[in-house]
C-alpha cells in the first residue's frame, strides 16, 4: 500500500557512491510500534505493521525495497528518511509482517 506522494528524481551523471536522501511524510500515520502490533484472533498470528521505503521499477510493474528506511518506531508520524542509491520513483509503503511469536 502507497503511504506518501511517490517522488520521481533524476541526476544525470551521479557521482560514485552515489545515495539521494530523501524525507518523506506518510499519509497514514501508523502509530508507534506498541499500536501497530496486531494479533489475528483467528489464528493466532501477529502482524507489525512498518513503513518500508521502495523505489518503482516500471518494466516489472513493482515496488522494489532495496531502499534503507530510517523513521522514529515511537514517532513514525514524524517522517521517514529513505537513503537509496539509484534514479527512479520512490515512495513509503506500509507493510504488514508476521511476527514469531516468542519475540511478541
Amino acid at each position: 500500500f502507497v503511504n506518501s506522494i511517490i517522488i520521481e528524481v533524476k541526476i544525470e551523471n551521479p557521482p560514485e557512491n552515489f545515495e539521494l536522501n530523501l524525507y518523506l511524510k506518510p499519509t497514514i500515520d501508523i502509530g508507534d510500534t506498541r499500536t501497530s502490533l496486531n494479533t489475528d484472533t483467528t489464528n493466532g498470528r501477529r502482524l507489525q505493521v512498518s513503513y518500508v521505503c521502495a523505489r518503482y521499477e516500471p518494466e516489472q510493474a513493482s515496488w522494489e525495497r532495496d531502499c534503507k528506511t530510517v523513521y522514529n518506531t515511537a514517532r513514525p508520524a514524524d517522517g521517514v528518511l529513505c537513503l537509496c542509491s539509484h534514479n527512479t520513483s520512490f515512495a513509503v509503503l506500509m507493510s504488514a509482517e508476521e511476527i514469531d511469536p516468542g519475540y511478541s
